[in-house]
């Protein structure tokens, strides 16, 4: 009893959050010292890690693979894109809209909020019947719900403007947005993990038989972590939309599956700590090698070389670089953290009354 009330307890709660959040903030400050074009590099990168943070909230709590959390991004970001462009745009580009649509020019925030619940409501609804599935079922529907997503937004032209680039968007993201809304969802992603929602969650992934003879609903707690994982990735589109200030349907397809997935694997599936790590460490290498193809006049090296290192980091290190762990308070007096491995038996006394051995209280 008296160890949590130990200051250091405090920090070691905490730290599995702060630990990120710290090199997330060092990164962006530093950017601020270099060029335009380290800025948006930061940028990107921030941008990246709250979708990776948002798929983490749900593939690496239920262990459930999702092909499919692309199509929150672009519903984020069509949602933004449509409630900020100026009216007279809008006119042009999707001139058969709804006129409350057409006319609508919302600040930043309120227009990012609607996002989020947008994607969120549209991950309510198909959670329904997908969050029933598991394995490669659960991949296969979800690459499915992705398909759909990437039709309905290229072919539904008088909501998007189709295959046409949807431009003139609000451009109001930089690096300081970029870094709160991604200090946010890093919190929300830690916030959900230590509640008892996601506690339930990962019983169910260790052990669904034994989580259901428990009385835990397998389908529900799934259900509402990817409710929250939507949002999050759905904000990651509303970012990206006001970030970039043009985008089209082939934005939010296989592309930028494949990558955000080699990110959550490559830092570790099973920690906040790895879905950062990824996304800081494979952003900041995408980076690298698309000079390298703008010096070599070569294409899809980066894509190559993200392959290669996936199946490196699956054959010899398939926990991801953080080894599926969380970022440990600082082991300096008796705050350290505990080792990782198995905790040591605690020593047996004999009972003055019968003589026979009792674990230390």
């Amino acid at each position: 009893m008296r160890d949590r009330l130990l200051p250091g307890s405090v920090g070691e709660r905490a730290w599995p959050l702060l630990g990120p959040a710290l090199i997330v903030v060092a990164l962006a400050l530093l950017s601020l010292l270099g060029s335009e074009a380290l800025e948006r590099k930061a940028t990107f990168m921030l941008i990246n890690l709250v979708f990776v943070v948002g798929l983490y909230v749900f593939v690496g709590n239920s262990g459930v693979l999702s092909f499919g959390h692309a199509s929150f991004m672009g519903l984020g970001a069509y949602t933004v894109a449509i409630l900020t462009s100026r009216p007279q745009v809008k006119r042009v580009l999707i001139p058969d809209a709804p006129d409350f649509l057409r006319t609508a020019n919302l600040n930043t925030i309120l227009a990012i909020l609607l996002a989020i619940l947008v994607a969120a409501a549209f991950a309510a609804i198909i959670a329904l019947p997908l969050m029933r599935l598991s394995g490669l079922a659960a991949g296969i529907a979800t690459l499915a719900v992705l398909l759909v997503v990437n039709v309905v937004l290229s072919r539904w032209e008088a909501l998007t403007g189709g295959l046409t680039s949807f431009s003139s968007i609000r451009r109001d993201v930089g690096v300081f947005s970029a870094l709160i809304w991604a200090l946010i969802a890093m919190a929300v992603a830690y916030l959900y993990q230590r509640s008892r929602f996601g506690l339930r969650l990962r019983g169910t992934r260790e052990d669904a038989l034994a989580a259901r003879s428990l009385g835990i609903s397998v389908v529900r707690e799934r259900s509402i972590a990817f409710v929250v994982s939507g949002g999050l990735v759905g904000l990651s589109g509303a970012l990206y939309a006001q970030f970039l200030g043009t985008i089209t349907p082939t934005l939010f397809f296989l592309s930028i599956t494949f990558t955000t997935i080699a990110m959550l694997v490559i830092g570790g599936i099973n920690s906040l700590a790895g879905a950062v790590v990824g996304a800081v460490v494979i952003s900041g290498l995408s980076e690298g090698l698309r000079e390298v193809e703008k010096a070599s006049d070569t294409k899809n090296i980066t894509e190559i070389v993200l392959a290669l290192i996936l199946l490196g980091i699956l054959i010899v290190r398939p926990r991801g670089l953080t080894g599926g762990r969380e970022f440990r308070w600082p082991p300096f007096g008796r705050g350290g953290a505990a080792p990782s491995g198995p905790a040591a038996p605690t020593p047996e006394r004999p009972t003055a009354a019968t003589g026979q051995p009792a674990p230390d209280a």
